[in-house]
């Protein structure tokens, strides 16, 4: 299937690239615009004025880093590329330091629709407290074959900051080779003895077509400066 979709990138004319929009609802809707030329990606990012921003647009070239721009602040800075992957913080850890226990992953496939389930628990300290945490994961993958897994940007699966939990959710990517079209994610997190916490992520691709290629896309603008985001620079917050 990777050698397919090499060839499915090949064989486009030298003058066409792909683009796409995306939709990323959380409790706030993000909206993207994405433009794939061979092994480049660029992602632009719909911010209001009054947002406040990490970045405006990133670049990559399928390495573990890409480049990040910020518009405003006329800087940039490098990140791991997973702006369009499925995350939810009721999967990160909790605030304490702890121990994985019961881990369970399951995947399958049919007719080009990906389900995952995901459960482990954490338990450990908090505040000189023991604590107990469950975490649970439900994923449906939407995909189809005519466009390759290659023009989207990095990671489907994102990180949980959990070693143990990532490892496994890393393997697990790669054999979705697919393009993804529509992405649901629905997390829970429950501190034993309470009642279960839920988010839910929605991420869907709209408008996939062709269009033409565009080398000045993918230029870091010289007059940026390099820095990492801030919470006191205007502008910027941290997530």
């Amino acid at each position: 299937m990777l050698a397919r979709a090499l060839l499915l990138l090949i064989a486009l004319p030298a003058f066409a690239a792909t683009t796409y929009e995306i939709r990323k609802q959380t409790s706030v809707t993000d909206a993207f615009t994405v433009f794939a030329d061979g092994g480049r990606i660029r992602v632009d990012q719909a911010v209001r004025d009054d947002d406040a921003i990490l970045y405006t647009s990133l670049l990559w070239t399928g390495g573990p880093k890409a480049i990040a721009l910020n518009a405003r602040n006329a800087t940039w800075y490098e990140l791991s590329p997973q702006p369009l992957a499925l995350k939810s913080h009721y999967l990160s850890p909790y605030g304490g330091e702890g121990t994985v226990k019961n881990l369970k992953w399951t995947m399958s496939e049919t007719n080009g629709t990906y389900t995952a389930r995901l459960t482990y628990e954490i338990i450990g300290r908090l505040h000189g407290e023991r604590v107990k945490v469950h975490h649970g994961a439900d994923y449906v993958i939407e995909t189809t074959d005519q466009y390759p897994r290659a023009l989207w940007l990095g990671r489907i699966f994102g990180d949980t900051k959990v070693p143990e939990v990532d490892a496994q959710l890393a393997a697990a990517d790669p054999t979705i080779t697919r393009f993804p079209t529509r992405m649901t994610l629905t997390a829970t997190r429950r501190y034993e003895g309470g009642a279960a916490m839920t988010d839910v992520v929605t991420i869907e691709t709209r408008d996939l077509r062709e269009t033409k290629a565009d080398a000045s896309k993918f230029v870091r603008p010289a007059e940026y400066r390099q820095q990492e985001p801030q919470i006191a620079v205007p502008g910027v917050m941290s997530r």
